[in-house]
């Protein structure tokens, strides 16, 4: 499976996409193959941390992602319009308040991630999961 996308920066768009992502990769809300779970917590830490952090929810901008699940292997690119954020210092946080509503994002994307990085701005996520 391969997909490319621009998306609407809006809670409908976002949550929408990752939907039809699961869907079309056989999972339900309530009912997700592991690789399928995994994969729909990466895509809404990443397509969330750029629709809040990034675009913040500036709906005339856009959200790009490029996404493939071939060969038990996941690679995400999600890029957006934002001016990005020191993403160096969130890499080397060892712990974070799991219970909390923010802030787990990155480190959520390295624990679930085989590698996890951004381009120098710190608008364009790369991330990869190899699946056993």
């Amino acid at each position: 499976m391969k997909k490319r996308a621009v998306i609407k920066s809006s809670i409908e768009a976002v949550s929408k996409f990752i939907a039809d992502v699961v869907a079309e990769m056989g999972g339900t809300v309530d009912n997700m193959p592991p690789d399928v779970y995994i994969i729909s917590i990466l895509l809404n830490e990443s397509l969330y941390n750029a629709l809040e952090h990034g675009n913040k929810y500036d709906e005339t901008k856009k959200i790009t992602v490029d996404l493939s699940y071939e060969n038990k292997s996941f690679v995400l690119m999600v890029e957006d319009e934002g001016t990005g954020f020191n993403w160096k210092e969130k890499m080397t946080q060892e712990k974070t308040n799991t219970k909390a509503y923010n802030g787990r994002g990155v480190f959520l994307m390295k624990k679930y991630s085989s590698q996890v990085g951004y381009n120098e701005k710190g608008n364009k996520l790369m991330l990869k999961k190899n699946f056993q």
